[in-house]
């Protein structure tokens, strides 16, 4: 790592006693004495690299008083400051105005509000709020107001929002004047840049953009249909207006109509530079109707979409509608049909996707996977090295799988072009699955299982040591794996939770640098 990757910043003038006249902490924060002197030997910019996995209540509590060279590390490293929401109002009280001048961003759960921008907490250099809520997440800059002035005003959005629903935790019930051009001004929120919520109707997106005109990520995991939108639209007296939203990303857990979603797309048009959906359709669309609404998005540039109809279509027609000269410009992407009858495999023998190395499958209904499907994808997509995510990763028959790839080596790689695999969702996985999925991509050189809950962690660790143990002959598949992603940035976890489940799949994955 070379000084150029991170620049470290002494700080001269702060408002933190020296650390000769503050009071040292002992206990469990500097029990081991010997193992932080280590760490003194390291240089700067490689223990800012290493304090930036770690939460800021976790670094405090490791080396705060320390040493002033570690108190410098800390103040730079306080720049972005997350706390969990476990997080003490003790804590915040001692250690958060040791930091206040320096703390640019911070990302804080709305419980730990009220106590970290109270009075007596002034952030004179905060720039961007990461505010997040049960249910919705908001990135909010705050470089021409108070945080206070920008925290009321961005939840009082949140209030119109989800109000046929009430699924976030902000709800109120307050009734909403159309018609007023300066209700909706005075409700106007120009802090907000980023908003995922977890779950809203089509209405409220229009009240979304009447209410964030600086608004560029936008982010709904579960969006409800709307009753009547064109009224709805007539009676938010609706225009066009120019947008700063960059990137929409939408998922629907419900059927709802192309049209609807054509409405809101058409919302951000003059914008729109990314755009992901994956819907449940209950009319007939093709890839004309695709073809219409991506190119009124002048500056769109990157989509992707998952579409999944109801209505039975003419399989040879549908296909023939992704044939035109805009879907088979180079600049376009490859698109899979894939037909849910019995013989869906049997029409496609002929297509194939040489440059596709990333590829994604959604299993919503929690289909086991069976052998011949994992031979098909094999055959569609022939790119090498891939990069292959299931949200669901169950296979069918995984005993017998199992059985046959330790005893019949012979049996040539199912996946041999599957470098990187991934786990994409928290549903528990056995040890049992994981060391089949290894065994069919024989070539296999990174695993991620970051998405797993951290006790189903803990247990398929426990689980692959175990059967490690009772059959030797895994132990060269284990050792094919280089990277192992166990962590994500969102996680909560404490340092030892953490540490323990570093040394628990070190014992398993022996040459893989785990992170």
């Amino acid at each position: 790592m070379s000084s150029n990757d991170i620049q470290m910043k002494m700080v001269r003038q702060r408002s933190v006693e020296p650390v000769t006249n503050r009071k040292r902490f002992h206990g469990n924060n500097h029990g081991n004495t010997n193992q932080i002197s280590m760490l003194t030997t390291l240089p700067d910019e490689l223990l800012l690299h290493v304090l930036s996995y770690l939460n800021m209540v976790d670094i405090c509590k490791a080396f705060y008083g320390y040493h002033q060279r570690f108190d410098n590390l800390i103040y730079e490293s306080a720049r972005h400051i997350t706390l969990p929401s476990s997080t003490d109002n003790s804590w915040i009280d001692q250690y958060l105005p040791q930091f206040k001048y320096a703390i640019k961003t911070i990302c804080l759960n709305e419980k730990s509000v009220e106590f970290v921008f109270a009075n007596k907490h002034s952030f004179s250099n905060l720039r961007l709020i990461n505010l997040q809520g049960n249910g919705w997440n908001m990135g909010l800059m705050c470089e021409d107001n108070s945080p206070s002035v920008v925290l009321a005003s961005s939840l009082r959005v949140l209030q119109q929002i989800n109000r046929s629903d009430y699924g976030l935790s902000i709800y109120m019930e307050t009734p909403i004047n159309y018609g007023s051009d300066d209700y909706w001004a005075s409700l106007s929120c120009p802090s907000i840049q980023h908003l995922s919520i977890k779950k809203c109707c089509v209405d409220d997106i229009f009240i979304i953009n009447h209410l964030t005109p600086n608004l560029i990520h936008l982010n709904i995991d579960f969006l409800l249909s709307g009753w009547d939108i064109d009224h709805d639209l007539q009676k938010l007296n609706h225009t066009l207006r120019m947008s700063r939203l960059v990137n929409l990303s939408i998922k629907t857990g419900e059927y709802m109509s192309f049209y609807q979603l054509e409405k809101v797309i058409h919302s951000f048009k003059t914008s729109l530079k990314k755009l992901k959906f994956s819907i449940n359709c209950c009319d007939q669309i093709d890839g004309h109707c695709l073809e219409k609404l991506f190119k009124s998005c002048e500056k769109l540039n990157k989509f992707a979409f998952l579409l999944q109809c109801i209505d039975k279509v003419n399989r040879n027609d549908f296909q023939y509608s992704f044939q035109s000269e805009w879907w088979l410009d180079k600049c376009r992407p490859s698109v899979y049909i894939q037909h849910d009858d019995n013989d869906r495999y049997e029409d496609l023998s002929f297509v194939r996707f040489p440059t596709i190395n990333k590829i994604h499958f959604v299993n919503d209904n929690h289909q086991s996977i069976s052998l011949e499907y994992l031979y098909f994808i094999n055959c569609v997509f022939t790119s090498s090295n891939q990069t292959l995510c299931f949200n669901y990763c169950h296979l069918e028959l995984v005993d017998i799988l199992f059985y046959m790839l330790m005893d019949d080596t012979s049996i040539p790689p199912v996946l041999p072009n599957v470098h990187h695999f991934i786990i994409g969702s928290e549903n528990k996985l056995d040890a049992l699955t994981l060391c089949v999925w290894i065994l069919l991509a024989a070539n296999l050189t990174s695993l991620d299982i970051s998405n797993l809950t951290t006790f189903d962690k803990i247990e398929l660790a426990e689980e692959l040591r175990q059967m490690m143990n009772d059959d030797k002959r895994l132990k060269p598949n284990f050792n094919h794996i280089k990277v192992l992603y166990i962590f994500r940035s969102s996680d909560n976890d404490d340092v030892q939770t953490k540490h323990d489940l570093l040394l628990a799949f070190q014992k398993v994955f022996i040459e893989a640098n785990i992170c």
